[in-house]
């Protein structure tokens, strides 16, 4: 390979004449919650999105982003990947997460910018020489779903930062909306106002807009929106109608048109006649001091359909019993876990995104750490959403 690219330094390969419908990629989904798609991304698609992420973090040749993401997946190759080429900054390659070296990274190579995971800043934070590396080059930090704990953890790491609660898909070649300056602390736990020319809506079951501040599925259009799987026209149908991809998501937008995003429609835990929020249950655990992350998902149950079970990784001192009381401080009762499983790591996709296909799989495998007893025969739902009265005492 090496002598292949030395025969041809410094030759410039011919132009293509291509159109924006012209197939530059195929990306596969991060499966967390199913089997991957192929997603179809044009190069209309790449440059829509290449254009945005240089206005939207004003991209400047001097900069120079830190990317240890996988470059098969749109976190690493468009967020803002090819946007920082197109602009003749610098992309300084990592291959893993490892907490020690991208302090080192950051100090010698004088980072301008990097996309992390929550459970990530935690690790930084803790690693040796942490608290004495000069992390003041970073301007920008992407990252989503962190707590109001983690965000201060940021604040003290980079003071000088952007810090960018985002959110985007493989559908719309990663980034589609993110959370401006201005905001990023009054609108704390939003992920932001679309990126330039892009649209974004928060629609009910038959497609009309919901009102400020109430919950409904999120769906995008605009130029960095794919147009569907590849060889899979009924997984496109579902998810790309009348001009707008659906993405699966719950959220909401705010008076000011901020988005929120509640939590994945297939993550939604219904029990006894009640829908429950994963992200919800999630977001309280992880206030919890010895909590580093927590996952929670459905479980079956004879009686109320599905339960809420928590996995949660935690410091040295985490008791299942604490955790218990914890939420039920902060939870009704019928929302607090009924299984808890203290782990050491979760299982995730190259990208860092929590397998909770492979949660609800290796459940049956272990032993709970706490568990609610079964609950006694003929207690039974009414069916009519009065299952959070009715399970009180669980």
């Amino acid at each position: 390979m090496r002598a292949l690219i030395e025969a041809h330094r410094g030759e410039r390969v011919p132009d293509a004449e291509l159109d924006d419908a012209a197939l530059q990629r195929i990306v596969y989904t991060s499966g967390t919650t199913s089997l991957p798609k192929g997603v179809l991304l044009t190069h209309g698609n790449v440059n829509a999105n290449m254009h945005a992420q240089i206005v939207e973090l004003g991209l400047r040749a001097d900069d120079r982003i830190l990317n240890f993401a996988p470059l098969y997946h749109v976190g690493g190759t468009d967020l803002p990947g090819y946007a920082i080429w197109h602009v003749g900054g610098r992309m300084v390659l990592q291959r893993r997460f490892d907490p020690a070296a991208i302090l080192a990274a950051i100090e010698t190579e004088r980072i301008t910018g990097m996309v992390v995971a929550a459970t990530m800043l935690d690790m930084i934070r803790r690693a040796p020489g942490a608290a004495d590396a000069d992390l003041s080059s970073v301007r920008w930090l992407i990252f989503s779903q962190v707590t109001s704990a983690l965000f201060k953890v940021a604040r003290e790491l980079f003071p000088r930062a952007r810090l960018i609660e985002g959110y985007g898909l493989t559908e719309t070649c990663s980034g589609l909306t993110y959370l401006d300056e201005a905001h990023m602390e009054s609108k704390q736990g939003s992920v932001g106002v679309p990126v330039p020319w892009v649209d974004v809506r928060v629609v009910d079951e038959t497609g009309n807009d919901v009102g400020a501040g109430e919950s409904g599925e999120v769906i995008a259009r605009g130029p960095k929106v794919s147009p569907g799987y590849l060889d899979d026209p009924a997984a496109t149908a579902e998810s790309f109608r009348d001009g707008w991809f659906h993405t699966g998501d719950v959220g909401s937008l705010d008076e000011d048109g901020y988005l929120y995003i509640r939590d994945r429609l297939k993550d939604m835990i219904r029990s006894g006649g009640e829908n429950m929020s994963s992200a919800e249950i999630e977001n309280v655990l992880a206030d919890h001091p010895l909590v580093l992350a927590a996952s929670v998902v459905g479980a079956p149950h004879p009686v109320w359909i599905e339960m809420p079970v928590a996995f949660v990784v935690g410091r040295p001192g985490l008791e299942a019993d604490d955790l218990v009381r914890h939420a039920r401080e902060r939870l009704g009762r019928f929302k607090v876990p009924k299984e808890i499983y203290i782990v050491e790591e979760f299982p995730v996709n190259p990208s860092g995104k929590v397998l909770k296909r492979v949660l609800r799989d290796l459940r049956p495998t272990l032993a709970p750490d706490w568990s609610y007893p079964d609950r006694p025969a003929g207690r039974e739902s009414a069916g009519d959403g009065s299952a959070g009265d009715d399970a009180e005492d669980q």
